[in-house]
C-alpha cells in the first residue's frame, strides 16, 4: 500500500509527537531524581553512611574542706589493633611503637600510652576504623578506712553509695559526641571523623569537715 504524500506528513507528525511527549517525559523523570528529589536521596545516603558514638569526660574530684583530694580518677589510654592494616600505617606505627609487630594477623592492644605516643597516633586513627584509642579510668580512694567508708564507691561511672552516691549528678561527666562515615564493609572513611560536642569533665565536690577532722573523728558523716 503506498501512502500519498498528505498521509504520510500526518502520520509523521504523529510520530514527531508522540516521540516530543516521551523526550519530556524522560526530561521530566531524569530532573525529578536528579534535581528535586536528589538532594533528599543523597541526605538519605549520608544518614545511612554516617554513624556516631560518645565518648565521656573524666568524673570530678571528691575534696576535703580544706581542698586536700580524698577520691580522684586516674586516666591512661591503651591502643587497640585490628589487623590487617595497610603497609603505610604499618610503617607508621612501628616508628611510633618499636618493638610491636604491626603485620600480625591477630588483634592486640598496646597499653600505657605516653603522651607523645597519643599525639602520633591521633591523626591516624581519625582516618582508619582498625585502630582505637581506649580510655581505661581507675577510681582512686585515699587509703584510710574513715576515708574509704565516707567516700563510698563507684559502679563503673555511677556512684552507689557515700558522698560518690550523694554528689553522683555532679560527678558525673558529660560524654561528647563524635561522628564517622562508614563505607560499604564498615570501616572508616579516611578524614570523615568529625567531632561534634566537647566532653564537660564532672565538678569537683568539697566535705564539710577537713581530712584531720575526718580522722580525728573517727566517725562518718551521715549521707543519704
Amino acid at each position: 500500500m503506498i501512502l500519498s504524500e498528505d498521509n504520510f506528513r500526518k502520520r509523521s507528525k504523529v510520530v514527531l509527537f508522540l516521540f516530543f511527549i516521551w523526550i519530556g517525559a524522560a526530561v521530566c523523570f531524569l530532573s525529578y531524581f536528579t534535581v528535586i528529589a536528589g538532594d533528599a536521596y543523597i541526605r538519605m545516603g549520608e544518614k545511612l553512611a554516617w554513624r556516631r558514638a560518645s565518648f565521656g569526660g573524666v568524673r570530678g574530684r571528691i575534696l576535703d574542706a580544706d581542698g586536700v583530694a580524698l577520691a580522684w580518677t586516674e586516666q591512661s589510654y591503651s591502643l587497640q589493633v585490628k589487623p590487617p592494616l595497610e603497609d603505610r600505617l604499618c610503617h607508621v606505627l612501628a616508628n611510633i611503637f618499636p618493638g610491636y609487630d604491626f603485620n600480625s594477623v591477630d588483634n592486640f592492644e598496646i597499653p600505657c600510652l605516653s603522651p607523645e605516643q597519643i599525639s602520633g597516633v591521633a591523626a591516624l586513627i581519625a582516618d582508619s576504623s582498625r585502630l582505637k584509642l581506649i580510655t581505661v579510668e581507675k577510681r582512686i580512694t585515699r587509703v584510710e578506712p574513715e576515708v574509704k567508708k565516707l567516700v563510698g564507691e563507684v559502679d563503673g561511672v555511677n556512684g552507689v553509695s557515700g558522698l560518690e552516691l550523694f554528689y553522683d549528678k555532679e560527678l558525673s561527666p558529660k560524654p561528647g559526641l563524635y561522628g564517622v562515615m562508614l563505607d560499604r564493609h564498615g570501616n572508616w572513611v579516611r578524614g570523615s571523623w568529625r567531632l561534634e560536642t566537647k566532653p564537660v569533665n564532672g565538678a569537683d565536690v568539697r566535705t564539710e569537715m577537713s581530712l584531720r577532722e575526718i580522722l580525728r573523728q573517727g566517725r562518718v558523716v551521715d549521707v543519704k
